[in-house]
């Protein structure tokens, strides 16, 4: 029976695919004979390449860059079980670039369990933020508001999300009004709607991600 596992390898640099970075993959697997014959996979990753490469990855359900490593799990011809790790690193990779003047932002694979336990709604009605609302005028109610709802959207585009829920009731529409000012300047929001939703009513606004 087949089984399928998301591991988090590391991360790099966005500015590093100008430099047509290279990753070197072993790995071999555990069966009820032991060790199967080790699979080595030296990865050229170009620019072009990696954004045409978009999909929606298995297990994670979401948008992601993706790359096929391994066909099948038989070795390839030439390929050496034999080669050591430290010696293939003296060759093969170079030094580290330095980034202290970089303006490139680390690009990180997902926390797969932090997305999968994030709900992707927000309750900003005041008595579930705070429990000292009573004493509060509206202008300290609605900064609280927005600060909630800026923590879950940041959150959210971490972690990478396809679309969210903020439920902000109707009232005034104040609350309405300041999130979508802030969505319309989120780089990272597509679009979002407030039309009625069979569980929110026009109570909440629907944001979809995509950039």
């Amino acid at each position: 029976m087949g089984g399928s596992t998301a591991l988090e390898l590391g991360d790099f640099l966005s500015d590093d695919l100008n430099e047509a970075p290279e990753a070197w993959l072993r790995i071999q697997r555990i069966t009820t004979e032991g060790l199967d014959n080790a699979l080595e996979k030296n990865l050229k990753i170009r620019a072009k390449q990696f954004f045409n490469n978009l999909q929606t990855a298995p297990i994670l359900n979401l948008l992601a860059h993706q790359f096929l490593l391994f066909d099948s799990f038989e070795p390839k011809p030439g390929v050496s079980d034999a080669e050591d790790l430290k010696n293939y690193a003296k060759q093969h990779v170079r030094p580290a670039r330095s980034t202290s003047a970089s303006n490139s932002m680390p690009f990180s694979t997902f926390n797969v369990e932090e997305f999968a336990n994030f709900l992707p709604e927000v309750d900003l009605h005041i008595q579930n933020i705070t429990n000292g609302y009573a004493r509060l005028d509206k202008s300290e109610i609605l900064r609280l508001q927005l600060l909630h709802f800026q923590k879950f959207l940041d959150k959210a585009v971490r972690l990478g999300v396809p679309r969210i829920f903020v439920i902000h009731g109707v009232g005034e529409g104040k609350l309405r009004d300041a999130i979508a000012d802030r969505l319309r300047q989120h780089p990272d929001v597509a679009k979002f709607k407030n039309e009625y939703h069979a569980k929110y009513g026009y109570g909440a606004t629907e944001v979809i991600f995509g950039g």
